[in-house]
């Protein structure tokens, strides 16, 4: 904007350079992400006791899965044959809504550590959705399971308060250090348009070593 106005300046022959070619677009310093470590993400899931939430968080850790996403898994878009959960939508507070990206349409493999939470939470009702209340609806956000089970486990457990988020942050960081998947294939699962994202965020834990994906990993 200050740019235009001084080009008006100087076409107007106020003055006979515009000083904004001079300076700098200041940089933005993006804020540390701070994973769980594995043994905090066993300690946290261990703890747990209420079966939805405990869902909830295996699908989290073992897939990098966004809140909203989880929360609008129907039992369609799990194929237990082909081993991925297919992204569809996503629920949150102003209701159900497709992905914002069409990179954020995708397939997301399942672990072998996964799949007996996931059939085990697929075989406890008859609702289409995964995820339903003690109602039989479904959630509409992870709101209820954020303030009654994650916010209390930080000062009981002893462990540096994260958001719920940070299950995405630590799913990608032990599948790079570990060297499980590619920054291009782990960005096809996070549902990112390309792996820029990945190399900016993740690239202290890029491990350019093994990149064979397979089912069969314990990447905790």
């Amino acid at each position: 904007m200050l740019t235009g106005i001084f080009d008006e300046a100087i076409y107007d022959e106020v003055i006979s350079s515009n000083p904004c070619r001079f300076l700098r677009k200041p940089r933005i310093m993006k804020k540390d992400i701070q994973p769980f470590s594995v043994s905090e993400m066993h300690r946290i899931i261990d703890y747990v006791d209420n079966f939805n939430f405990k869902s909830y968080l295996y699908i989290a850790f073992y897939t990098g899965m966004r809140s909203g996403e989880i929360m609008g898994l129907k039992k369609e878009d799990v194929d237990f044959e082909k081993n991925i959960i297919k992204v569809k939508r996503t629920r949150g507070r102003h209701g159900e809504n497709s992905p914002k990206t069409q990179s954020g349409f995708r397939s997301v493999p399942i672990l072998d550590l996964l799949r007996p939470h996931l059939q085990e939470l697929y075989g406890q009702h008859d609702h289409e959705y995964l995820f339903v209340t003690q109602y039989g609806k479904p959630y509409n956000h992870n709101e209820t399971f954020y303030n009654k089970f994650w916010l209390p486990i930080f000062p009981i457990l002893g462990i540096t308060y994260r958001r719920l988020y940070n299950t995405r942050h630590t799913f990608a960081t032990m599948m790079l250090s570990g060297g499980y998947t590619t920054p291009h294939n782990l960005a096809q699962i996070l549902g990112h348009r390309d792996s820029q994202m990945v190399h900016q965020v993740y690239a202290r834990f890029i491990n350019d070593g093994k990149f064979d994906f397979k089912l069969d990993i314990n990447p905790y």
